[in-house]
């Protein structure tokens, strides 16, 4: 394969994780030889409150072109996804990982074959399955998610889908024209969801590859009650900053969702703390 195929910026954001330790990264480290091969820079923007130590570092050698960022801060995620594409505006695609994915060659051989095939279309998804469902991407039924039951390829409509951010790619172009493409009003969760639902707006259609990637899903993992709550208050929070500015509809059923989704939650961890809004 030519390297003028291929123009692929890729973005990876790490938090208190060091660079070995990321199954994303050693993963493309890999297929360092072929990644080289093509036109790609890799750029991992580190949210971690230490930065990595120089041995870490080294090992970015591996590949070509990288950069490396580091925010003790902990931007927000749709604030990096925005600074990184519109930084590096002179790549075709943006392909965005999480730090905890496993990517092999063939993601980009298949990704590369299906834009070159359907060059109107804006977006390309990996399936990502989790507990023998996919998990991404999804069907919206008004305000809430509905998993696939089995796996879907090829063109699929738009309207009313779901998707995780790790693995997609999305032309720079349809970036540039939207910028920022990302809702910098949310900080961690809701993220893709509100990707999704502007992209349909401007969007028949997006592609799934015939790809399963693997990737760990946090929501199914065993958090402490805690870390739980802070997950779910912060979900809660996203959930109605999305709505709000769809419709009035839409932001009281988000409203009453979340009522009763408190109250399953109070259930089933035997713990008021997640009726709670704060």
């Amino acid at each position: 394969m030519k390297a003028e195929n291929i123009s692929f910026l890729l973005g990876i954001v790490l938090y208190k994780l060091k660079i070995s330790d990321s199954s994303t990264i050693n993963s493309l480290v890999s297929i360092k030889k072929f990644l080289n091969n093509i036109n790609t820079k890799i750029v991992i923007w580190d949210n971690s409150p230490n930065s990595q130590n120089i041995k870490e570092l080294e090992s970015l050698n591996n590949f070509v072109d990288f950069e490396y960022k580091h925010t003790p801060e902990n931007v927000s995620l749709a604030k990096i996804y925005n600074s990184i594409y519109k930084n590096n505006s002179q790549y075709g695609s943006l392909i965005l990982f999480d730090q905890d994915s496993e990517i092999d060659e063939d993601y980009f051989l298949k990704l590369n074959s299906a834009q070159k095939k359907y060059q109107n279309i804006n977006l390309f998804l990996p399936i990502i399955k989790a507990k023998n469902l996919v998990y991404s991407p999804a069907n919206r039924f008004l305000v809430t998610g509905r998993h696939w039951k089995n796996e879907r390829y090829g063109i699929i409509k738009s309207l009313n889908k779901l998707a995780i951010t790790s693995g997609m790619a999305i032309r720079m172009n349809y970036l540039l024209n939207k910028y920022p493409c990302f809702n910098e009003d949310l900080n961690l969760y809701g993220v893709d969801t509100d990707f999704m639902i502007q992209y349909e707006k401007l969007n028949k259609y997006f592609f799934v590859l015939d790809y399963v990637m693997k990737h760990d899903l946090s929501v199914f993992t065993e958090d402490s009650k805690e870390m739980k709550l802070l997950r779910y208050r912060n979900h809660k929070k996203a959930i109605i900053k999305i709505f709000k500015n769809e419709s009035i509809l839409k932001f009281w059923l988000a409203k009453a969702f979340i009522i009763l989704s408190s109250i399953k939650q109070s259930i089933k961890y035997r713990s008021f703390k997640f009726l709670k809004n704060d």
